[in-house]
């Protein structure tokens, strides 16, 4: 069994055809376009993969980023499954959980310096009130029974009461005793129905929201459905009213605020500086099989830089979409990635100094760790071992896809775990050929599949004649 430990070596590519001509479709059906430790995509299968595509995420460079991302974490994932690399010796599970440990670690100490700032009295809540960009809403929220929707009589007997309800409240009721009684939402009902302070649109768009919307302090809106299962009845609550849940969304906005500020003095304090080449490395590192971007510090500061590696440990956090976006996305998005980053270790340097993983954040991260494991190997053991390795990963990546296999993230920096070692080929120029190839097939289907949905064949039955 392979260990994999923090010193195992990078991992190995070959990437081929990078600057040659360009490869013909057949040609490239029959090439092997990802090679993870022998288990082979063929460009047949990616072919297929990419025809399956939904119509909301079409054959594009993007979406074969995706499948090979998808594909190389799933070949190297099967063989954890499989006991061929071990992911619970010690060492392997400090490296998986260090990035979830050092972000909790970060907004602990985010938070410990938000509770150093005072808190807004009650004028300046009341002002912000006023200004009417977000408001309070005090609620009557009745559940609707299980059988409203087959039942004519539960539907009749909940309508009166609804009705009821409504004309005692518009009639000058107690709303909050209105509230107390009839109310369903046992933590709504505990706040006597005063809701979180709200933006305009919370509650839906179209005109009887607008009309919600225009409600005057003390104003009680008509009853009203939400898809969460409830009718609903509202009553804009009054300045006085309104503090405690506009105290409850102010108080963290302003913390964010001054949280910003303080780290933007931090940055200038410590000359947390980007190297001139960081944006072009960065974007090299973040093409599968995220091995480029060189050796050097990508972004220094007193006392610590950000190595490739580093940056590759975070990328590798992210879930294959998220990741298959990154080589198309503009230099300002790379740079705002790599501070965000850098930031992490920036705050952990000056908050804490010791840089090693707490003995708290090992005991809360490792039973998580073990659970989100175990259910990755519910999930994910049949597909990914049934028939030989190649047909098993293949079949996997389809399903997964193609929506017919709900994805699980790998927890915390699995993939990056996995990746130590692994011998990965990656040949670009059938990818290329296969995506041209595929996108006017793709397209005239979906044309095809609209036009029929159109004219009945979506079970809409003939026009009228």
């Amino acid at each position: 069994m392979r260990n994999l430990s923090p010193r195992a070596p990078l991992i190995a590519v070959l990437a081929l055809g990078a600057c040659s001509s360009s490869m013909s479709v057949e040609e490239a059906r029959t090439t092997d376009v990802v090679t993870v430790d022998g288990v082979t995509l063929d460009g047949a299968s990616f072919e297929q993969i990419l025809l399956a595509a939904p119509p909301n995420a079409g054959p594009s460079a993007e979406t074969a980023n995706l499948v090979v991302s998808a594909f190389i974490d799933g070949a190297l994932l099967r063989k954890a499954l499989t006991g061929e690399v071990s992911l619970t010796d010690s060492a392997t599970v400090a490296r998986i959980i260090e990035p979830d440990a050092i972000r909790g670690e970060v907004r602990g100490a985010m938070l410990e310096l938000a509770q150093t700032y005072p808190v807004p009295g009650d004028a300046a809540v009341d002002s912000v009130t006023r200004l009417g960009q977000r408001r309070v809403f005090q609620a009557i929220a009745v559940r609707y029974p299980p059988d409203l929707a087959t039942d004519s009589a539960v539907q009749q007997a909940f309508a009166a009461r609804i009705r009821g309800i409504y004309q005692e409240a518009s009639e000058g009721g107690d709303f909050t005793a209105l509230v107390r009684r009839n109310t369903s939402d046992s933590v709504l009902r505990a706040r006597d129905g005063y809701m979180p302070a709200a933006e305009r649109g919370s509650f839906g768009t179209g005109r009887e929201f607008d009309a919600l919307w225009r409600l005057e302090y003390g104003g009680i809106s008509a009853p009203f459905g939400v898809p969460t299962g409830y009718a609903m009845i509202l009553r804009r609550a009054s300045v006085e009213e309104s503090r405690r849940s506009m105290r409850e969304w102010l108080v963290p906005e302003l913390a964010a605020a001054r949280n910003s500020a303080w780290l933007d003095s931090v940055r200038t304090a410590m000359q947390l500086t980007l190297a001139d080449d960081a944006l072009p490395r960065l974007r090299e590192l973040v093409q599968e099989p995220l091995t480029g971007g060189g050796s050097a510090p990508l972004v220094t500061w007193d006392g610590g830089e950000l190595s490739p590696e580093q940056a590759r440990l975070w990328v590798s956090v992210l879930s294959p979409a998220e990741r298959a976006t990154l080589p198309g996305v503009p230099d300002s998005s790379l740079a705002v990635f790599l501070r965000q980053v850098a930031d992490r270790y920036v705050v952990r340097q000056v908050t804490q100094g010791d840089t090693a993983m707490t003995s708290e954040a090992w005991e809360a991260m490792v039973p998580q760790l073990e659970s989100a494991l175990t259910s990755l190997d519910s999930a994910y053991r049949a597909p990914l071992t049934t028939g030989t390795p190649s047909e098993a990963v293949r079949g996997f990546i389809a399903a997964i896809t193609s929506g017919s296999l709900p994805y699980r993230p790998l927890p915390g920096a699995t993939v990056w775990v996995l990746r130590q070692g692994a011998q990965i080929t990656i040949n670009q120029r059938a990818i290329d050929a296969i995506v041209a190839a595929v996108q006017p097939v793709w397209t005239a289907r979906q044309d095809s599949l609209a036009e029929a949905a159109q004219f009945g064949g979506g079970g809409g039955g003939a026009p009228a004649q």
